[in-house]
């Protein structure tokens, strides 16, 4: 690529390549979003990288909590400017 090139990177799409970077050790696809378990490495490692709106959002992250329950984590979303749908942070903050 020559210097004067640009290449235009998206939120989601730096989002998406720091996660294929750094990938994890399981990824279970919930509704948009990816729901990551790395048995407690680190909290961005078992964390939900949600970048497409889910269909149903109450039960997507019902279904959410459920696996990192399973797993014995606490639930954890990577919040950023991707992040779907846009108001997730408010919603997760009224849901504790």
């Amino acid at each position: 690529m020559a210097n004067d090139e640009r290449v235009a990177i998206t939120p989601a799409g730096l989002d998406r390549m720091m996660s294929a970077a750094w990938p994890t050790l399981e990824e279970v696809a919930v509704e948009g979003w990816s729901a990551r378990f790395a048995h407690g490495v680190t909290l961005r490692a078992n964390s939900v990288l949600p970048l497409a709106p889910p269909e149903d959002l109450r039960s997507a992250i019902e279904r959410v909590e459920s696996l990192y329950l399973e797993r014995s984590l606490r639930p954890a979303f990577q919040i950023g400017p991707a992040a779907q749908p846009p108001a997730l942070e408010d919603v997760l903050s009224g849901h504790g």
